[in-house]
């Protein structure tokens, strides 16, 4: 198979292209405006792809696969969208074609036991942090993950050997001719719901929409499956309700099936007891996590609970977790020099970007912190978290705002008003600056740095493609 992947450049799209490439197939694809991780990673790959669109590409690419004979089809990412110089040009020769999400379901999960990890946030982690526990207990697990996890260097595994596949469940619709979520084309057998709250402002109106698809994903899981729900997260609550299959729950309060207790964090390793279903308060066996965050305890609870139901016995789970290293750009650290920290991480949510900052404050107690925020999801341009932004950055000391992501896109009245956001900030009492372009950043965020100072790139992208130059900047500012 010759397979073109039209937006190769989206963390899902290159990884599973790349897990094709290792398989046999051959890949190619285009994309624009390619950045870090997944351009250097493409390129570690060995992947050629088009860092444009045109659609003399897809001309070249059906006449090249129907001269060797090879069957051939188009892999559209879902972020295309009628347009688009390419998918218009494989409508137009009806050129055959599916989504990422339904590759997936049926060519990488096929008949395994599907694990499926999902919530408005820590889904990546969550799900590499799944696949590395499999891992460590021989299951030898398939999984797509969307990002780059450490443990793997790779997103995406086919690993046909393995009779578990692992996924992580995004609620995003599947692409341009498929408004369905993702997660419905992976049919769980084990599904993990770790929050639900309202994001992708551009595809939901409400809460009321987001929970309607997350009833839609709990309803194709199997009876003889489970469903390990945040008990401590009524939305998420409400939307596991009504299912034939068994609901277990996880968090912090004793209300909750799966507990995680007695937290502490000591020199940046946090430390947790587990109490599974059935026990009482007596002493439990203590997990070593590597990463910070109560969240990220939840993280590893639900997936404890999960691998659990698989068969994976107590200390494997314990070692997978104390070994695991995270994934990139979620609170990686990506300098630290001469007492200068720098984080890069993926928050871009209001409750995202709290619980970060909160965790980083627990891990750097003393350091002054500096935020800087790239206002780019479909939902952070928007103003519908305008209030709920200025109160998400509370733990930091100074927020540096750059500018609303292709504005044009929004009538005024619907933009984040990103100088009312700063000043609401200062009202909380915190430094807070918005600049007016993204060439602005690298010479504001390494402004008066110094020892003791920790900085942490808040966005889902690259700051305009200035992200590079930004930790440039600051490698100088560090080592000056």
């Amino acid at each position: 198979m010759n397979e073109y992947f039209i937006g190769i450049g989206g963390s899902a799209m290159a990884s599973v292209a790349a897990a094709l490439a290792e398989s046999g197939e051959q890949i190619t694809g285009a994309d624009a405006h390619v950045y870090p991780p997944m351009s250097g990673f493409l390129e570690a790959k060995g992947i050629v792809y088009h860092d444009s669109y045109s659609s003399s590409h897809v001309d070249l690419f059906t006449a090249e696969a129907e001269k060797s004979r090879r069957r051939f089809r188009f892999v559209i990412g879902n972020a295309i969208s009628r347009g688009n110089p390419e998918l218009e040009r494989v409508l137009e020769r009806k050129l055959p074609y599916t989504s990422l999400p339904a590759l997936i379901g049926e060519e990488c999960i096929g008949e395994r036991t599907s694990l499926v990890c999902t919530g408005t946030h820590g889904k990546t982690t969550t799900t590499s942090l799944a696949a590395w526990v499999l891992e460590c207990a021989g299951f030898a697990p398939g999984f797509m993950i969307g990002g780059i996890p450490g443990n793997f260097g790779s997103g995406c595994r086919l690993s046909p050997s393995g009779k578990v596949f692992v996924t992580e469940g995004d609620e995003y619709d599947s692409a341009f001719f498929d408004k369905r979520p993702k997660f419905v084309h992976y049919r769980p057998d084990l599904l993990i719901i770790n929050n639900v709250e309202f994001d992708h402002a551009d595809i939901f109106g409400s809460i009321d929409e987001v929970v309607r698809v997350f009833r839609n994903v709990v309803r194709i899981v199997p009876g003889n499956g489970l469903i390990l729900v945040n008990g401590d997260d009524p939305i998420a609550l409400d939307a596991a309700r009504n299912t034939h299959t068994p609901v277990r729950t996880f968090g912090f309060t004793e209300r909750c099936d799966w507990r995680a207790v007695d937290i502490r964090r000591e020199d940046g390793t946090l430390s947790f007891g587990i109490i599974p279903p059935g026990e009482g308060k007596g002493e439990t066996t203590r997990f070593m996590l590597p990463l910070p965050g109560d969240f990220n305890v939840r993280n590893a609870l639900g997936v404890a609970a999960a691998l659990s139901a698989l068969g994976v016995q107590e200390e494997v789970i314990q070692k997978g977790v104390a070994s695991f290293r995270g994934v990139r750009r979620r609170m990686e650290l990506v300098l630290e020099a001469n007492g200068i920290t720098v984080i890069d991480d993926f928050a871009h949510h209001p409750t995202a970007i709290r619980e970060t900052l909160r965790a980083l404050r627990a891990q750097y107690p003393g350091k002054r912190l500096r935020a800087v925020f790239e206002p780019r999801s479909n939902t952070t341009t928007r103003n519908v978290f305008q209030e709920e932004l200025a109160r998400s950055f509370d733990d930091a000391d100074e927020v540096l705002i750059g500018p609303v992501n292709r504005p044009e896109r929004y009538r005024p009245e619907e933009i984040l008003d990103t100088d009312r956001l700063a000043r609401d900030i200062r009202e909380r009492g915190l430094a807070a600056f918005a600049v007016s372009r993204n060439d602005e950043l690298p010479e504001r965020v390494a402004e008066n740095l110094r020892a003791g100072h920790l900085v942490v790139l808040l966005s889902n992208g690259s700051f305009g493609g200035f992200a590079t130059a930004m930790i440039e900047n600051l490698r100088k500012a560090a080592s000056g």
